[in-house]
């Protein structure tokens, strides 16, 4: 088996019929399609069973909610092919992407990781798309930073080889779980490459997780980058995880980052140099109530 593609499923009746059509009419037989029903209370169940008796190479997992993390982990232990990737039920992939992923992955099978194309927001007008150079990257470090990996860490628009994940799983309890992850696969990578070929529609969901997050949770998202940024950062980055930073402070969190950091560049890095981050949070929090009552 060539590719597992796993597919997390919680109170997806709504959506998860597009994002099946997309798979399955990808013009490449050699897959193996894992839907993980995380304890749905809809008619998501349902749906995952009637998909079992359309397409043998489709098969349900159906236990108790746990969340997204859990359920791709599900996933994982149960694939089998020699590459894995991700959709989340209410996405969709453009058609033929798999097929032309897998013709540049048969050219270059010291691959452990291809990025492809991503249109985030797909369907609403804010949508952006990601269309990446066709670069191979070496030094995982310069695909982090130069690559600004972690403005794109999403779980779903990468082949994976399967054997990263054997001593490596998704953290459970946490949203923001690609971001956490991704580093440690990259640990255990030599050659990640980014292709413009194929597109991933990461649609744009009002009731996701990520669309809710409250500030407890963008505080975990912070200590993670704060810890990346221990072993990998540069002044670009560092002024990513400032704005991250701000936020959190702006909405009544914690101030994670510490004084001291030497990166400068931009003017919030020199003011962050200057006033240290408290300050420089306090003075951008009250910033943003003047602007926002005027």
């Amino acid at each position: 088996m060539k590719l597992s593609v796993v597919i997390p499923a919680y109170n997806s009746g709504a959506t998860i019929c597009r994002c099946m059509t997309s798979v399955i009419e990808q013009d490449f037989a050699d897959m193996e399609i894992i839907l993980v029903d995380d304890g749905s209370q809809d008619g998501t169940p349902y749906i995952c069973n009637e998909y079992t008796a359309l397409d043998s190479r489709i098969s349900v997992i159906h236990k108790p909610n746990s969340g997204l993390s859990e359920a791709r982990n599900y996933g994982i232990e149960n694939a089998t092919g020699d590459y894995i990737t991700f959709i989340d039920s209410d996405d969709s992939l453009d058609p033929g992407t798999y097929k032309r992923l897998f013709e540049l992955i048969d050219q270059h099978p010291e691959y452990d990781i291809l990025e492809y194309s991503v249109d985030v927001r797909s369907q609403s007008r804010k949508n952006k798309k990601l269309r990446f150079k066709n670069r191979v990257y070496n030094d995982m470090k310069e695909y982090w930073l130069e690559a600004k990996a972690y403005k794109h860490a999403y779980a779903c628009n990468k082949i994976y080889k399967r054997s990263l994940f054997e001593n490596t799983k998704y953290k459970t309890g946490i949203i923001f779980e690609d971001v956490e992850i991704l580093p440690r696969l990259l640990k255990n990578s030599k050659i990640v490459a980014t292709t413009d070929i194929g597109t991933y529609n990461y649609i744009y969901n009002g009731n996701g997780l990520t669309a809710n997050a409250n500030v407890r949770q963008l505080e975990n998202m912070l200590q993670t980058h704060v810890d990346i940024m221990k072993e990998t950062c540069d002044y670009k980055y560092f002024k990513y995880i400032i704005n991250i930073q701000l936020d959190v402070y702006r909405m009544g969190g914690s101030i994670i980052i510490p004084d001291g950091l030497p990166y400068k560049g931009t003017f919030k890095e020199i003011l962050y140099q200057i006033l240290g981050i408290k300050r420089l949070c306090s003075i951008h929090k009250l910033f943003r109530i003047i602007t926002f009552n005027r």
